[in-house]
């Protein structure tokens, strides 16, 4: 059975959600005070409420820096070594490979020793017997003075990469229809990108200082301007051997990077007309099977089978390749080949409530052979973890989450880097107690010429019909001369009456205080449906506190308690009439409570993200 031994990490998270606070409520009568019940949410509810375009900067964050990880594995399976294993380990002690971590002075220059490693290890020839890919039977045999060909040295790489924590694949290549070469691909953290490897030619491809991957010389197949070789110590191919035969005296290219259009056997880019990733690298601990089958009596060697003999195949397709109906697969999507791996994801979402400091829950999501666990570096604090989540309390000022996945020999993939800058939203200083002007309905409009209307009152009406009353009238006070009196229009044709509000002048209000508004109402019969309603005036639907109530034919008082945010500096105060005769009188808006409580550290005003 194949073991998949990548892990993979996340979270779905299933927060629960609560019924918004409608932050009013509608009193009848209401004379009593506007005190919370024991149970009220007082400080948490004057934030400005999330809308579907809610901003970092309404809860007080700048993004001074964010570098995330990428998560996105291949659609087909790749089945990775264990590089803990006991034969995996041994084989980094056998080959010395402690010396090139020592001496690497990065990712690129550890691959760059371990290709030369690999390709000093023996001459060029057909094998005869075929081994298995098993490092350690290639290295056995090879000490006693065997040798094979380019695909063992490619073989003998990536299991060199597996022991030394990096993830490499093997990668077969062929001319268009003819001969056949076998080279690799090894993951780099540090430039977060797979990389071609050629361990017989004994070095890898470069363009602008970027190493190549095979699609990228695909792509740039018949076309190697630009392109460059950079060779190891050893030198081109068999270079080594030649030195040590006394054919040359020194290696010409060791160590040098040359244009490819100048690399002996420069027609090597046609090789990559055609390409495959063979889809698993345990062959440490999972070696092909070496015996020969018997088929009528005759013999069926086992290197000449196929994928059965090379492993699960990925197979490359454009407009220029055909797919291949030896392999397990065909396909022309980047993603499936060049996967990210080793990289961490961060997602945050915000978790506290209104009125506490502000948290963020992130959530971690990692591809990483091997995965042994996270570093996490919480403000120049680092910590191991395994969990995948972590509750991030900010602190005014500068805020760092930076973290690592770590793999079982302990190589840290990519940073996911993440600093923000938070400013804890505050109230801000108190403008002015609310005053709501004629609201007595006592004072008319001198410009409506010939009919009583209130001054600092209009109506918003839907169509032209406007309204049937809109008007003072000294027949029905509550208190004083007047009352506003509302009746809406009538279709005549139709029967309908168009509701409409009478709206009051925009008043200063306090953000995050409570106001209570109030005013007296009857209706020419009982149950008449009345609006009354405080709404925020400065911008559309940032705030609209808004209750039904039942109109009779008695004066009564109603009241509506609002809760206000921070966004909310100007209001005004609204009654909506749909049907008959309503009157109005003594309007009136009272600021109960002004949020200002000491509970932040250095301020003495509440923070409200």
């Amino acid at each position: 059975m194949k073991k998949k031994s990548f892990f993979i990490l996340s979270m779905w998270l299933l927060i629960p959600m609560r019924p918004p606070d409608s932050g009013c409520q509608a009193r009848v009568p209401a004379d009593r005070p506007a005190s919370p019940g024991p149970n009220s949410p007082r400080d948490r509810s004057y934030l400005e409420p999330p809308y579907c375009y809610d901003l970092n900067r309404w809860h007080g964050v700048t993004f001074i820096k964010a570098v995330n990880g990428r998560v996105l594995p291949s659609r087909f399976e790749f089945t990775y070594q264990d590089m803990t294993h006991l034969k995996v380990q041994m084989l980094r002690e056998r080959a010395g490979l402690d010396r090139f971590l020592a001496e690497a002075g990065s990712e690129l220059d550890l691959i760059r020793r371990l290709a030369n490693w690999a390709n000093g290890r023996f001459g060029h020839m057909q094998p005869l017997p075929y081994p298995s890919w098993d490092a350690h039977e290639v290295l056995d045999k090879a000490e006693r003075g065997d040798a094979f060909w380019c695909t063992f040295k490619a073989a003998l790489f990536v299991q060199a990469c597996n022991a030394v924590g990096l993830s490499a694949r093997l990668l077969g290549i062929n001319k268009k229809d003819e001969m056949a070469h076998t080279a690799a691909e090894v993951y780099n953290n540090e430039l977060r990108q797979w990389m071609l490897v050629d361990a017989w030619f004994n070095g890898y491809f470069e363009k602008d200082g970027r190493p190549l991957s095979a699609l990228d010389l695909h792509r740039a197949w018949g076309r190697p301007e630009g392109i460059f070789f950079v060779f190891g110590e050893n030198g081109c191919g068999m270079e080594l051997w030649d030195v040590r035969a006394g054919r040359k005296a020194s290696s010409e290219f060791s160590g040098k990077r040359i244009p490819l259009a100048q690399v002996p056997a420069m027609g090597y880019l046609d090789h990559y007309y055609d390409l495959r990733v063979v889809m698993r690298n345990d062959q440490t601990v999972h070696p092909q099977r070496t015996e020969n089958l018997s088929v009528d009596g005759f013999m069926v060697p086992y290197n000449s089978r196929g994928g059965e003999w090379w492993g699960p195949q990925l197979h490359w397709v454009d407009e220029t390749t055909p797919p291949q109906i030896t392999a397990d697969a065909n396909s022309g999507e980047v993603t499936d080949f060049y996967w990210p791996l080793n990289e961490v994801r961060v997602d945050l979402k915000k978790i506290s409530d209104p009125g506490e400091p502000l948290a963020l829950r992130a959530t971690f999501k990692t591809q990483t052979p091997d995965f042994s666990h996270f570093v996490l570096d919480i403000n120049d604090q680092a910590r191991d973890i395994v969990a995948d989540t972590y509750d991030w309390k900010l602190t005014p000022g500068r805020n760092s989450l930076k973290i690592r996945s770590v793999n079982g020999l302990g190589r840290k993939g990519h940073a996911s880097e993440l600093v923000l800058d938070y400013r804890p939203v505050l109230p801000p200083e108190e403008i002015a107690a609310p005053a709501l002007a004629n609201g007595g309905f006592e004072t008319a409009d001198p410009e409506a010429e010939g009919v009583l209307r209130p001054a600092d009152w209009s109506a918003t009406t839907s169509n032209p019909f406007g309204t049937s009353a809109f008007v003072l009238d000294g027949g029905h006070p509550f208190k004083g001369r007047y009352s506003l009196k509302l009746a809406p229009a009538k279709d005549r044709v139709s029967g309908i009456e168009y509701a409409f509000i009478a709206r009051s002048a925009s008043f200063r209000a306090n953000p995050a205080s409570d106001v209570a508004y109030s005013v007296w109402l009857k209706a020419d019969q009982a149950g008449r449906p009345v609006d009354i309603a405080l709404l925020e005036s400065t911008y559309k639907g940032q705030g609209t506190y808004v209750e039904r109530v039942e109109v009779g034919r008695s004066w009564r008082k109603y009241t509506l308690k609002c809760r206000l945010h921070t966004g909310i500096e100007q209001a005004y105060v609204a009654v909506k009439v749909y049907t008959g005769t309503v009157w109005v009188d003594e309007a009136a808006v009272e600021q109960v409570r002004l949020f200002r409580s000491d509970h932040t550290k250095g301020d003495s005003r509440r923070v409200l993200n």
